[in-house]
């Protein structure tokens, strides 16, 4: 098998969001541009433009992988896979090929935890099973692991053998955090009934509440392949929109928040909170920019289930 990477990455997200976002699966060609390229879960992030994934759609469908799903009176052109119907797999199979198709070479305790969403496995044993049935039908190869590291690594083989750039030492992969959104990006927007702000736009936007922190205090959505915000309550200087008050804040998400904070108080910014770690797993601070606006800097330092802080986890982002 010889699939390039345009067509393991748009293979790859099609059975994503079919497992983790079905009400919006089958995928519009824009979503799915957004599925692949977007900052979380993917490596290497690309940004792939709609030409180059329609033709790869157009070569997946030859293999008979994926093909067109909306009907001759839809909008929008929707698309999803066939892989599972043309190889035969079953879910657990399925998973495992995602993932490796979205983030290469890994781990038995990385493909553990990064196909949480997608399918739970019971255990690494369940996990090596998996693995073992892929690789005798030659679908899965064991490749070298990274210095330091005490697990073997497996690669797909739908693209061809792994190259030498798969055996290579990579980066640490961003760690993840059930009690925060995933997106580089969060705006927190302030209104006065939290829970009515939620059902709006649940109902105008199409956002999905994921995590309830308290009845009236906050709320995280999902919108998308990769956006997210927060809904929070009016608590002290923090209201909904009026003249020459705090309306908003962004949440960007650094590598090193520390490092953030310095390099945003050496350029001007106005501290108003310094960096500190909370109980849910974060390390964030906030400043202001020369125009005022409020900018949360966060950083995931472990994961954390929302009901270990009091939190209520609605549905996995």
């Amino acid at each position: 098998m010889d699939a390039d990477p345009v067509e393991l990455r748009v293979l790859g997200c099609l059975i994503e969001k079919q497992r983790t976002t079905p009400d919006v699966y089958p995928l519009s060609l824009n979503a799915l541009r957004l599925a692949c390229n977007q900052s979380t879960n993917r490596d290497p992030v690309v940004d792939f433009d709609e030409a180059q994934i329609r033709s790869a759609l157009d070569r997946l469908a030859r293999r008979g992988w994926a093909r067109l799903a909306s009907g001759p009176g839809s909008r929008a052109a929707k698309f999803r896979h066939l892989l599972d119907e043309a190889l035969g797999l079953d879910e657990a199979e399925l998973s495992l090929l995602a993932v490796l198709m979205l983030r290469g070479p890994q781990t038995p305790g990385e493909l553990k935890q990064r196909t949480e969403r997608l399918r739970p496995f019971g255990g690494l044993d369940e996990i090596d099973g998996v693995l073992r049935r892929l690789g005798e039908r030659e679908l899965v190869t064991r490749v070298s692991r990274r210095p330091g590291q005490k697990e073997d690594r497996y690669a797909q083989l739908l693209g061809g053998a792994p190259g030498e750039e798969d055996t290579r030492p990579q980066a640490p992969a961003q760690p993840t955090n059930r009690s925060a959104p995933p997106a580089t990006i969060t705006p927190v927007l302030v209104y006065p009934d939290v829970r009515a702000a939620v059902a709006w736009l649940e109902q105008a936007f199409g956002f999905e509440e994921r995590v309830r922190i308290g009845e009236a205090h906050r709320a995280q959505l999902r919108v998308g392949a990769d956006g997210a915000m927060v809904v929070a309550d009016v608590h002290g200087e923090r209201v909904p929109p009026t003249a020459g008050s705090v309306t908003h804040e962004l949440k960007v998400r650094v590598p090193d928040v520390d490092a953030a904070f310095a390099r945003a108080r050496d350029h001007g910014a106005r501290v108003r909170q310094e960096p500190t770690t909370y109980e849910y797993g974060e390390r964030s601070c906030v400043v202001e920019d020369l125009a005022g606006h409020r900018w949360e800097l966060t950083q995931t330092v472990r994961d954390v289930a929302p009901e270990e802080w009091g939190g209520t986890a609605v549905a996995p982002w």
